[in-house]
């Protein structure tokens, strides 16, 4: 074991991180400390299916029609969000796009596409309030400006 693993006497450490890890290497050894180490290096585990749940529920909320780029940078943002930053697997976000295309939309035209509710709210039927609510039709607005009330 060399002197900078082991912790010895006369060296500075150059971190607090660094200065903790020679505690514990003088208190319970090289090769525990290195165990310990390894177990907290294991990959998170991203739920493809939850994480294009999470996607479609955010960017219908906040674009309605959308499209796959739309998708696509949302999807971006939630991995940095879950794994904190850290780097993911290559491929993973077009994996989880394309989970949302399958089995979380269906088109709107002939380019855009928007959430598909009966497949995220399975259960729900045509007389309860989340469908009613999010499948209304909204009341279109003048060019130039709100729409005024009728006269008469």
């Amino acid at each position: 074991m060399s002197r900078l693993r082991a912790g010895l006497p006369g060296r500075r450490p150059d971190t607090p991180a660094q200065a903790w890890r020679d505690s514990a290497i003088r208190a319970y050894g090289a090769g525990a400390v290195d165990r310990l180490a390894e177990r907290a290096r294991v990959r998170p585990v991203v739920d493809i299916a939850l994480a294009a749940v999470e996607v479609v529920a955010v960017v219908y909320v906040m674009r309605g029609a959308l499209k796959r780029h739309h998708l696509l940078a949302e999807v971006r943002r939630y991995l940095s969000y879950v794994l904190r930053g850290r780097p993911h697997q290559a491929g993973l976000d077009d994996q989880i796009v394309q989970t949302v295309v399958d089995d979380c939309t269906r088109p709107a035209s002939r380019r855009m596409m928007t959430a598909d509710l009966r497949a995220l709210y399975p259960r729900d039927t045509e007389d309860q309030a989340v469908l009613r609510l999010l499948t209304r039709k909204r009341p279109r607005l003048r060019r130039g400006g709100p729409a005024s009330p009728p006269t008469g």
